[in-house]
């Protein structure tokens, strides 16, 4: 929904707030992609080389989109936004993550039907965020400095930090009740 709403606004806001024309949104954005591109490969370095936790790398994700969303509030140069997109390399690796802690913590022949429900939301969201993102961009970004629009992005983002610590609590016990069960069970066939 975060994203589907800052893709609806974002060319809005540069356009408003630095008086940027396409071609200078276009340089901003394809740094941003490729800085994503770097990020995605960097994630899964430190999943493989060194066992990072798929919560922990989703922390880093989410952490990065908060402080994207918190210097974008109060861009007011160009280079601001280059920073922005810098800060927030780190932002596109929460779905791919997001993803594979589901997959790993369903049975195997509900995969598909996790994965494909994920995706069914993954795309009726940014229908939610858009018109929500516009209807408070274009309410309150002229008069008020910094943009309220990307305090509703930052807002978010603490609440899915706390989801997802929780959600790494969930899968330690589950793995703690796991190798019990399975420990106990050796022990009673022996």
């Amino acid at each position: 929904m975060v994203t589907g709403g800052n893709t609806s606004i974002g060319f809005l806001f540069a356009k408003a707030r630095l008086d940027w024309n396409v071609a200078q949104y276009s340089y901003v954005t394809g740094v941003g992609h490729l800085l994503n591109i770097i990020a995605l490969c960097g994630a899964s370095l430190f999943g493989t080389r060194l066992g990072t936790s798929d919560t922990m790398l989703a922390a880093l994700g989410l952490v990065s989109s908060f402080s994207f969303s918190l210097v974008k509030a109060y861009v007011w140069t160009g280079w601001h936004m280059y920073l922005a997109v810098s800060i927030g390399m780190f932002s596109v690796i929460v779905l791919p993550v997001m993803q594979s802690i589901l997959s790993k913590s369903v049975p195997p022949g509900d995969i598909g039907s996790v994965l494909s429900l994920t995706g069914v939301l993954e795309t009726l969201s940014p229908m939610a965020g858009a018109p929500l993102f516009a209807l408070v961009f274009s309410h309150y970004l002229p008069p008020i400095y910094p943009s309220p629009v990307h305090f509703v992005s930052a807002a978010v983002m603490p609440l899915l930090v706390l989801c997802t610590r929780f959600i790494e609590v969930l899968m330690r016990r589950s793995c703690n009740v796991q190798s019990y069960t399975a420990t106990s069970q050796k022990e009673t066939a022996e």
